[in-house]
């Protein structure tokens, strides 16, 4: 088992998270805009419950969440993760726990108004409305309109 105090997981992290974010070999914002869905195998659904089980038995609200990795290439590396990545972490194999298949989406892309009036649970003529006050931008893609996503979750947020 590694050991790193919590002093050196904080600054260590910061630094790495620095360095890969700075590198030239980070993924690029198009790539990283929308991710296949990963469909979990059985045995995939029975080890996401075993990583969930662990995380819900090492959460602490007074504590940020850290995770170590083994590896036997590099040794043991520690992380401090912040609590929306956490949240996230969470998030992902109670799906697959539940054999939901998981995608990871940027907020950057831009979905067509139909998307834009499920995601709100409202008509496609309210969305319409919704553009033609200033409330949500958007631009013609061929013959139809697109808004970015972002923008949609943050009137949701607002509304």
């Amino acid at each position: 088992m590694c050991e790193v105090s919590s002093s050196d997981l904080t600054a260590s992290s910061q630094s790495r998270a620095l360095n890969f974010w700075n590198s030239s070999e980070t993924i690029r914002p198009e790539a990283r805009a929308l991710i296949d869905p990963v469909i979990p195998t059985t045995q995939d659904v029975f080890l996401a419950r075993e990583v969930l089980r662990a995380l819900y038995d090492s959460m602490n609200a007074e504590q940020p969440l850290s995770i170590q990795f083994a590896a036997a290439a590099t040794g043991c590396e520690a992380l401090a993760l912040p609590p929306i990545a956490a949240k996230l972490l969470m998030q992902m194999p109670t799906e697959m726990s539940e054999g939901h298949a998981i995608t990871l989406v940027t907020t950057k892309i831009e979905i067509p108004t139909d998307m834009a009036a499920d995601l709100l649970s409202v008509s496609e003529p309210l969305v319409a409305g919704l553009i033609d006050k200033g409330l949500l931008s958007a631009h013609t893609a061929g013959s139809q309109l697109h808004v970015l996503l972002h923008d949609v979750l943050a009137y949701k947020t607002m509304s």
